[in-house]
């Protein structure tokens, strides 16, 4: 077992010195127990940056070369260590899975630290707790998560996870993400944002979004950062509608006819169809669909939809070169003046003022 810690801990650093063929994470499966998937942009540079790992390495080179057990188990954890406290800044964003069991490298005893993060943090972190119990620090704040926990963290709050006992398994789903300027007015998550904020949601809602995440997990992304960016933000703003939903705290499930209109208008946000044809779509009236999805969403249909088209809409005034007309007309506006008028409503700036921005 001993030897076991050594080696590992020699493995650890011939990656921190760019010798190791391993990538980061599979790495970190494969040593210490610790299973974590995730969709993102190969990341090792980043991460060794983050961590300091040049540093780290020429610090420990004498102590590597014929470690104690006691050597490696330090050199260990200051590198986890330094990597939660050190969150890469300019990530993409990523949707992922960590499981940690009793057998990994992090204490089982209660009040053992799991992982830290840093006040100097600049994204936003959500996790969904799926299994398990732990707890979360905040200052001299508390916070147990259990199964069915939704724990919303804003940039600058520095946190840390410790262990409980009879926790042998531990679970959560996470999205680390910048929030898009077209999500503010509605997406109420965001609203603190000088805090840590923890809501518990309901088992077939968990389930439901556990299973949305794992699909999301093995999708398969573009190599470009322009488009990989895009495509995750476009499942992240899913989940964040599933999330907005489940802050009304109501007991059912969200009705299977919302849902299908829900699945009808992000499939076909630049389409100008009618309530009519939501209706039908939904197998409902035009009327009760507006009651049932105002009531589950606390969002009107064509809220959602414009929601949609404002977040191609920033994307493509990002990362295009099309005129605002052009991008107006792709997503479902062909009036531009309306189209502008729109998104001032919702961005709070015009589509020239956001472009000359960024």
């Amino acid at each position: 077992m001993n030897d076991n810690v050594i080696s590992n801990a020699k493995q650890l650093f011939d990656w921190s010195c760019g010798r190791h063929p391993r990538s980061f994470f599979p790495l970190l499966k494969e040593l210490f127990g610790i299973s974590c998937d995730f969709t993102c942009m190969p990341m090792d540079d980043l991460i060794r940056e983050a961590m300091g790992a040049q540093q780290l390495s020429e610090q420990w080179q004498e102590r590597m070369r014929e470690p104690t057990l006691g050597d490696a188990e330090s050199f260990i954890r200051v590198c986890l260590g330094q990597l939660d406290k050190q969150a890469p800044r300019g990530r993409p964003p990523m949707i992922g899975r960590t499981k940690k069991s009793a057998n990994d490298i992090w204490p089982t005893a209660f009040g053992g630290p799991v992982s830290s993060r840093s006040d100097r943090t600049d994204n936003w972190d959500l996790h969904l707790c799926v299994e398990g119990e732990n707890i979360y620090c905040e200052g001299d704040k508390r916070h147990l998560i259990k199964t069915g926990s939704l724990v919303i963290i804003p940039p600058g709050v520095d946190c840390s996870s410790l262990r409980i006992t009879n926790t042998s398994n531990w679970q959560h789903f996470w999205l680390l993400l910048d929030i898009q300027p077209h999500w503010v007015p509605w997406c109420n998550l965001f609203k603190q944002k000088d805090s840590l904020t923890v809501m518990q949601l309901e088992p077939s809602r968990v389930q439901h979004i556990a299973e949305l995440i794992r699909s999301y997990i093995d999708n398969a992304y573009p190599d470009d950062p322009q488009w990989y960016g895009r495509a995750v933000y476009s499942r992240i703003e899913s989940l964040l509608i599933e999330f907005q939903a489940a802050q009304l705290e109501k007991p059912a499930p969200l009705d299977e006819r919302v849902q299908r209109a829900l699945e009808f208008i992000q499939k076909n946000f630049r389409d100008n169809w009618g309530a009519a044809e939501l209706a039908a779509h939904s197998h409902l009236s035009s009327g009760r669909l507006s009651v049932l999805f105002k009531e589950s969403l606390g969002l009107s249909p064509t809220s959602v939809r414009d929601t949609l088209r404002m977040g191609e809409a920033c994307n493509l005034l990002n990362n295009s070169h099309k005129t605002i007309g052009q991008i107006g007309e792709e997503i479902g506006y062909k009036d531009p003046v309306h189209f502008s008028r729109r998104f001032s409503e919702l961005i709070g700036k015009s589509p020239r003022q956001y472009r000359s921005n960024q």
